[in-house]
């Protein structure tokens, strides 16, 4: 949130979009709304720019657009990884993968599940006795004692 707000801050500052302050202030708290936050970000400083600046329309549209996706593909995969422990490759390929398989749902479940998949298979790798894929068990049982006759 953070740093969309401080990006385009500085971004409408130097485009001279009148309010760029309040527009980036504003682009900060929808941020945090799921989902829908940063589509609803954009929509401030379209509508100061249609209102006040007509010329800086396309360039308000580009310029959020580009800050967005820089957003969603570089900072908030390094930052979930981060924050669950996943690498940022992980976080991205399981989110897109999520996305295909489930849509928005199967996006938002994507790292949680790609976070306890990681976590069986090293509990599974630790084991004392490795999990093999053999189908007869990797050890031998002892044969019974043969019996006096």
């Amino acid at each position: 949130m953070g740093l969309m707000g401080v990006a385009t801050g500085i971004a409408y500052t130097v485009l001279g979009l009148p309010g760029a302050l309040a527009v980036a202030l504003a682009t900060t708290l929808l941020e945090a709304i799921p989902i829908v936050g940063p589509l609803l970000g954009a929509i401030p400083a379209v509508l100061v720019a249609a209102a006040l600046r007509p010329d800086l329309l396309p360039a308000v549209v580009v310029i959020y657009a580009v800050i967005q996706l820089a957003e969603s593909n570089f900072v908030v995969p390094v930052l979930m990884g981060n924050s669950v422990g996943l690498s940022p490759f992980v976080v991205l390929v399981a989110v897109l993968l999520g996305a295909t398989l489930g849509g928005g749902i199967g996006a938002f479940l994507a790292v949680p599940i790609a976070a306890s998949a990681e976590i069986i298979l090293q509990r599974l790798q630790a084991r004392e006795t490795p999990v093999t894929l053999e189908s007869e068990p990797s050890h031998t049982e002892p044969e019974p004692a043969a019996s006096p006759a």
